[in-house]
């Protein structure tokens, strides 16, 4: 057996510890929160597994999920789908948001052995050392190899179309690294606006009740600048002329909140 060369996809479930002990200390609905977490893990499954009911596109793609870690990869010979399991990650992201996790991970290429039996190998040590170290902020880094390639694949008409796809996906930070915005390039893949919208509210209520816990002070740091360019356009749409609000306290997102939910969608929902 050798190593193969492939894709590989390390997410981890951020404050998933919390959440557990939560369920082992909790004073009231215990069962309540158990099932939430069998929810969540449902949901993954249906999330990562649902292209596989479709279009079969990732001929070689295994997924390993246990407790808060979820390990995807898939051969880098079908690298022509990179732009597809990308979108997957950004819509899989968006969906964890809604129930109210955040991510952190890393997209690599590496060595490993993947298969329904076992996982194991280099590149799986390296993407793990990528999510510890080097991700930081909940976010997902995508090596810049990967990207590299992606654009230097574009020799055709049909790849040029992807990359102008993955644009959609994909942001670079202040550090230069890139990473899949679920931010402000999140609502071309929402639905509708009403869909945009519920979005929106749930990332302020993740963000409200984060943004006091001074362990996580970095993190929220990182996400405030990234929370503001999100609601851009819908700013843009409720205020008009009026000067926008740059969210940078506790009590300026409880103000949005309160913004959000007094939106009608019946008369916005044509203007964005």
């Amino acid at each position: 057996m050798k190593y193969e060369k492939r894709v590989i996809i390390y997410l981890d479930i951020l404050g998933f510890a919390d959440i557990i002990h939560l369920t082992a200390n909790a004073e009231y609905d215990k069962a309540g929160r158990i099932s939430d977490i069998q929810k969540l893990f449902r949901q993954i499954r249906e999330i990562l597994y649902a292209d596989e009911k479709q279009m079969h596109l990732t001929k070689s793609k295994m997924i390993t999920n246990f407790s808060d870690l979820v390990v995807i990869s898939f051969l880098a010979s079908e690298f022509k789908h990179i732009t597809h399991e990308l979108y997957e990650m950004q819509v899989f992201i968006s969906n964890c948001i809604l129930k109210g996790y955040l991510l952190r991970g890393s997209i690599i290429y590496g060595d490993l052995i993947h298969d329904e039996d076992m996982i194991f190998g280099p590149g799986l040590i390296e993407a793990y050392e990528i999510e510890q170290t080097k991700a930081r902020y909940p976010r997902i880094l995508i090596d810049k190899a990967i990207v590299n390639d992606q654009k230097l694949s574009a020799n055709d008409r049909l790849v040029s179309i992807r990359n102008r796809e993955i644009d959609g996906i994909i942001s670079i930070d202040e550090d230069g690294e890139f990473y899949i915005d679920y931010f402000a390039k999140i609502k071309e893949i929402t639905d509708n606006f009403s869909q945009y919208i519920i979005y929106v509210k749930q990332f302020t209520n993740l963000l409200l009740s984060i943004v006091d816990n001074q362990s996580l002070r970095e993190k929220v740091e990182w996400l405030i600048p990234k929370y503001n360019s999100l609601i851009v356009s819908l700013q843009k749409c409720l205020f008009q002329n009026k000067e926008p609000i740059q969210v940078q306290t506790k009590d300026d997102l409880i103000l949005m909140i309160d913004i959000l939910n007094e939106v009608c969608i019946d008369s916005y929902k044509d203007k964005l």
